[in-house]
């Protein structure tokens, strides 16, 4: 079984090559392999340079900014049997990848996630973050619906089906997570959430990249934007008595 997983990358020039390593020892110990493709989203530093050349990593640089455009891009090329990605911080840690495989493997869901809100004992976490996280998924659940807690952690394992629902997404910023999940809960795929471990300083010295105004006021403006779009999609099946499915591009 041919397991992909994605790291996207934007000027994370301090912290890639230590994270992709770590990535790389979890699976070797266990005898498992894997294709780890770092993609660099025009990054201004030397972020691809680091990594390339590194046995096990596939390096895709593409010219576009944007969390969603690396890791839809890297789902687009990809072939594997079971995708997913995890933020290059590694705030969830890489054994959690091998904790959630087995649900695929055993074919018991499409797709598993990781949940930052389901066990707050195994979290390491600022409350305001936490409090924000869950401000912001009542919001979500309220515009665009989605069983799921925790849209947002940066940890999602899938199957082909699952990795064609995300190939199809257009969002290229932080929340196309949103997109990802309601695309793929009205196809009728099979979500699983699990607890994760997670530490939101395994870096210290990695300068974040989220700015919660304008990152609050983006989510709110993304989530609006799916929302109309998975309405006019429906509306659309229903006016031609079409089965609804993933939406064409």
């Amino acid at each position: 079984m041919k397991i992909e997983l994605c790291i996207p990358a934007f000027n994370e020039e301090r912290v890639i090559a230590e994270a992709v390593h770590a990535v790389l020892r979890v699976f070797r110990k266990v005898g498992k392999e894997v294709v780890l493709t770092v993609v660099d989203n025009a990054s201004t530093d030397r972020t691809a340079s680091i990594v390339k050349g590194i046995d096990g990593v596939r390096v895709v640089s593409i010219p576009l900014r944007g969390k969603g455009a690396a890791v839809v891009a890297a789902a687009r090329r990809s072939e594997a049997d079971i995708f997913g990605f995890l933020d290059a911080d590694l705030s969830v840690d890489p054994n959690e990848v091998l904790s959630l495989l087995p649900l695929l493997e055993r074919k018991e869901c499409d797709i598993v996630i990781g949940s930052r809100l389901m066990d707050s004992r195994i979290v390491d976490r600022g409350k305001f973050r936490t409090f924000s996280s869950r401000v912001f998924n009542r919001i979500r659940k309220m515009l665009v619906g989605i069983a799921v807690e925790d849209t947002q952690c940066g940890l999602k394992l899938m199957n082909a089906r699952g990795r064609k629902v995300l190939a199809a997404c257009e969002e290229t910023g932080w929340f196309f997570d949103i997109e990802f999940l309601a695309l793929a809960e009205r196809a009728g795929l099979r979500i699983r959430e699990v607890p994760v471990h997670w530490h939101e300083h395994r870096f210290p010295d990695r300068v974040s990249k989220l700015h919660h105004v304008r990152d609050s006021v983006e989510a709110l403006r993304t989530m609006l934007r799916i929302r109309r779009r998975i309405l006019r999609a429906t509306d659309s099946f229903r006016r031609s008595g079409a089965e609804a499915d993933i939406p064409p591009r």
